[in-house]
């Protein structure tokens, strides 16, 4: 019995010493949170956000700084702003009002008690100043110095000895510019195949041709054709490349707001790089690239009075692009159906192959003799697969080695001649135009299907 009643009492000292010990940790939680809060006032989750002031809404609010800076003013009667010099452009309203804010209720990161010596916080000369008008014309401003090392800016309320590092007032470093969305453009496309740009037309100093190029679906294998400076098939995976660059349109920062003239030849409009017109859903619509940057363009978008700086990833695209990368590598892209006669000459023999067809039927002829139309259709493929490999300078020398003519139901004629160049290859021309060299070995075996055809 006496055993019994001594494990009872051991037992229920066991219980007390942990419940005392429990007790002693749960206050030193407590402490350390205490200053872990006292360090960061915004730290404890469910406390309110620490403040150096919190007052009602503003009704003015001017920023002073090196870039020029920012002057906000409440509309009459309502609860939206206006930036002073923007009042005639569209403004990012959730920006305007971040820095409204900010400025009815500055957040601070950690007070830093009373202090002196402002010169090593960079608070002897501010970097920015923000000063906020309250109701009764009640003034408070802000001075804010430099960086802080772990974040932040030093900053100190005017006529007040209290430091603080204060968190979320980047904007106030920053002029009324930049409170133009930087969304320069966005088309409302209703599918996904870019089917409502039907006109492209480049122009500028990087191209030494205006380019047009048009949705008409003029070629059975493309939809885009170009009207200038040849006419022929685009490449349209190529072009879909350049409209989905111009699908939505972003930039990286906005350079200037109803620039001058003066300012328009320093970005480098008197002479753009690239001028750029295209309709999509109907609606006309012009962006310029005046001269390229450390980071890419300055661009202009229709007539609106704001310069623009883009990055090269999203215009490169359409600023510095060529004839050559958007149309088509094919030389003759021709449905079968659609053409009446094929002749093919040599003009070194003299000699020529001709290949006839009926209109709606599949009957063929080579050099008057039937041919069976599974085997004109192989080399009918073979044909329309001649492609260019490289874009070229160089000019026909010369008479072409052979000319590939095709005659279109509907009475128009396309003639391709291959004159001989350097490296086994022939260089292309149609209508006048180079398109390119071909690879000789590429004739050489359309050839041999020739000879193999009239066997």
């Amino acid at each position: 019995m006496k055993k019994t009643i001594r494990l009872i009492i051991l037992s229920l000292a066991a219980i007390a010493v942990m419940e005392a010990l429990l007790v002693v940790l749960k206050l030193r939680q407590a402490g350390d949170s205490g200053q872990q809060a006292a360090g960061d006032p915004a730290a404890a989750q469910g406390q309110e956000q620490a403040v150096i002031w919190s007052e009602e809404q503003a009704d003015e609010l001017q920023v002073s700084n090196s870039a020029g800076g920012f002057r906000i003013i409440r509309n009459p009667g309502a609860d939206s702003y206006a930036v002073e010099t923007l009042e005639n452009h569209e403004t990012d309203s959730d920006a305007v009002v971040s820095v409204v804010r900010f400025a009815q209720s500055p957040p601070y990161m950690k007070d830093l008690g009373k202090a002196g010596g402002w010169e090593q916080y960079g608070l002897a000369e501010p970097a920015a100043s923000m000063t906020a008008v309250f109701g009764g014309n009640s003034t408070r401003t802000l001075l804010i110095g430099s960086e802080a090392p772990d974040g932040g800016y030093y900053a100190r309320e005017d006529g007040s000895d209290e430091l603080y590092i204060v968190k979320g007032s980047s904007r106030l470093f920053r002029d009324a510019k930049q409170f133009v969305p930087l969304t320069v453009f966005q088309a409302d496309m209703g599918e996904a195949d870019h089917s409502g740009y039907t006109v492209l037309h480049f122009s500028g100093s990087n191209y030494e041709e205006e380019i047009t190029i048009l949705a008409d679906a003029r070629f059975p294998y493309a939809r885009y054709s170009s009207a200038e400076p040849a006419v022929m098939a685009m490449n349209d995976e190529a072009v879909n490349r350049v409209t989905s660059l111009l699908d939505k349109i972003t930039a990286r920062e906005v350079l200037a707001v109803d620039p001058d003239e003066a300012a328009l030849r320093e970005y480098g409009f008197e002479e753009p790089v690239c001028h750029l017109d295209f309709i999509v859903n109907g609606n006309e619509h012009s962006i310029i690239a005046g001269k390229a940057t450390e980071n890419g363009y300055t661009v202009r978008f229709d007539d609106r009075p704001v310069v623009y700086e883009l990055a090269a990833g999203q215009a490169d695209g359409w600023a510095r692009t060529s004839y050559y990368e958007l149309r088509s590598r094919f030389l003759l892209l021709y449905g079968i159906g659609d053409v009446s006669r094929i002749t093919i000459r040599d003009e070194e023999a003299g000699s020529a192959r001709i290949f006839e067809k009926a209109q709606d039927e599949d009957v063929v002829t080579l050099d008057g003799k039937e041919l069976d139309y599974d085997t004109y259709r192989s080399f009918y493929q073979q044909l329309i697969s001649l492609s260019v490999f490289d874009d070229s300078t160089q000019r026909p020398e010369g008479d072409p080695a052979v000319t590939i003519t095709m005659d279109l139901f509907g009475s128009e004629q396309v003639s391709v001649s291959l004159y001989p160049s350097e490296g086994r290859n022939a260089l292309a021309v149609r209508d006048g135009f180079t398109l390119g060299l071909v690879r000789q070995t590429d004739l050489d075996q359309l050839n041999t299907t020739l000879d193999q055809l009239s066997q």
